[in-house]
């Protein structure tokens, strides 16, 4: 009963505990924020597709695409990636539209098989936005060909991208997943074994105990915990 007591009295903490050691932040997976000099070739493992070599360029440190109307495939910047060991992928990017855009243009974001676009926007609207887009399909797919591609209705029509990452959590292994709670439980046992210990030589100011002694009461006092 005085275990379930202790128990009670540090749960709040061991619980901020649980907390902190299961949480974890998104691990970056990929990032390219384009800064290089001007190049027909993106480079950084990006895939291109284009009916003039300068299509899909970098250009003044940005990722440009320009499409063409009535082209037989659309203007694209893709990479491959296996995204079997993420959870919870997403990608963040910012984007630019000049002035020469109609809204009837659409640049498109996604996976460049035959799923919908996991995020399309209509242009036409000149300025810098940012983006935030949830790949919920990616863990499922394993190796992707994620990417960047337009829809245009007129000649000429472009669309820059000024930074690209994606991010994700890491899949843990069962063995590690099963290992923590029982090494935070060791660690809460320990603690409450600490405080009695501490307790024990408050209410006695006489005992001086050495250390070997300390070693014997707080295996004691562990065992009695456990036991």
């Amino acid at each position: 009963m005085k275990l379930i007591a202790d128990l009670s009295r540090y749960a709040p903490l061991i619980f901020a505990l649980f907390l902190c050691s299961t949480y974890t932040e998104a691990a970056l997976i990929f990032s390219d924020a384009f800064e290089r000099p001007n190049a027909d070739i993106v480079g950084q493992t990006w895939l291109e597709t284009e009916n003039e070599s300068d299509d899909v360029a970098i250009s003044s440190n940005r990722l440009r695409l320009r499409s063409y109307l009535d082209n037989d495939t659309h203007t694209s910047a893709l990479f491959n990636i296996d995204l079997s060991s993420w959870d919870d992928v997403y990608a963040e990017f910012t984007w630019q539209v000049l002035s020469s855009t109609e809204a009837s243009d659409t640049l498109l974001f996604g996976f460049s098989n035959d799923q919908p676009a996991s995020f399309s926007a209509t242009l036409g609207e000149r300025g810098v936005f940012s983006t935030v887009v949830e790949l919920a399909q990616a863990e499922d797919i394993g190796l992707s060909t994620i990417g960047f591609w337009t829809e245009v209705n007129s000649r000429s029509e472009q669309v820059y991208i000024h930074s690209f990452a994606l991010y994700g959590n890491e899949k843990q292994s069962q063995a590690k997943a099963v290992n923590e709670p029982s090494s935070l439980a060791l660690f809460g046992l320990s603690a409450l074994a600490l405080t009695r210990l501490r307790k024990n030589r408050r209410s006695n100011p006489r005992l001086k105990p050495t250390a070997h002694s300390k070693r014997q009461a707080f295996k004691r006092l562990m065992f009695a915990e456990l036991t």
